[in-house]
């Protein structure tokens, strides 16, 4: 079974904050940047081409990753912000 460390840098995931000002909000991972940082970005207030870094320790798992981000994000294709917001938005309906 994978870690769930390794689980929330799988871009793609849902995962929600932990900790810091930006308690409880749902975010989209858009990549690792090393063992223990992903870029996050909800489409909002965190825009897709500036992505928020954040410590995975302060993040947990809400849904693993969307077959349709990994396939943009397999093909190169840029994400839009619109992406984002209709995965977050499809999971809290």
């Amino acid at each position: 079974m994978p870690r769930l460390a390794n689980l929330l840098l799988l871009p793609g995931a849902l995962v929600t904050s932990r900790a810091g000002r930006d308690l409880g909000t749902l975010y989209v991972v858009l990549e690792a940047l090393g063992p223990d940082r992903v870029a996050v970005a909800d489409g909002k207030t965190r825009r897709a081409a500036k992505p928020k870094v954040k410590n995975v320790r302060h993040l947990a798992l809400v849904a693993g990753p969307s077959t349709d981000l990994v396939k943009k994000l397999e093909n190169r294709q840029a994400l839009t912000d619109e992406d984002l917001r209709s995965i977050i938005q499809g999971y809290q309906l």
